[in-house]
């Protein structure tokens, strides 16, 4: 009887951990469901820009884009056709390749780039940090390149008040019986906690 009843209060502890983060997330998620579209408009037109800069100045590779990422508050990544990020603001993903790390992911942008307008996803993770961060993608009119732009959402006030990742690292102190708990992007990338 001891036995059954310590499996049964494991069992109520598991799904208590799990009912609270995803709770969490569901909250992050419907928040930032309404406060997205500002967000969006804005990358969009700085998107625009940017593809204006392209007509006037297609050296797209020469661009210094720590100086343009600072005055748009974004991160700016330059991707070729096979999907390799050639230039950056953001150093640390220089040189990343999708086609190698994310074959699925790889897919979605070949596609976006033959569409030739302008996508926005949600909630994201940064592949080389697990920071959370929110990108957008628009191919150049000749289709060589992906302009594709990011945001580190830490910062952002919704995601400070629906904290995720603080109420996953919470039932680790709350529950001596969880040892660790990952959360993962779609992509299988770690949410850095």
């Amino acid at each position: 009887m001891l036995k059954n009843d310590m499996m049964d209060q494991a069992e109520n502890s598991r799904n208590n951990i799990e009912s609270n983060i995803i709770d969490a997330m569901e909250s992050v998620d419907n928040a930032y469901y309404y406060f997205d579209s500002s967000i969006t408009q804005s990358m969009e037109n700085q998107t625009l820009n940017l593809l204006a800069r392209y007509e006037r100045d297609p050296n797209i590779l020469d661009w210094d884009l720590s100086v343009i990422a600072k005055e748009m508050g974004m991160e700016i990544y330059i991707l070729d056709y096979s999907n390799t990020i050639v230039n950056t603001s953001f150093e640390q993903d220089m040189g990343l390749d999708f086609s190698k790390c994310c074959e699925n992911f790889s897919n979605l942008l070949n596609k976006r780039r033959e569409a030739g307008t302008f996508f926005s996803d949600g909630i994201d993770v940064s592949t080389q940090t697990g920071v959370p961060k929110k990108f957008s993608y628009q191919a150049t009119p000749d289709k060589k390149y992906l302009i594709e732009l990011g945001i580190d959402l830490t910062e952002e006030p919704i995601l400070q008040a629906f904290d995720f990742v603080k109420t996953a690292k919470a039932q680790i102190v709350l529950y001596e019986e969880l040892l660790d708990v990952r959360i993962y992007s779609t992509d299988g990338f770690a949410l850095g906690i």
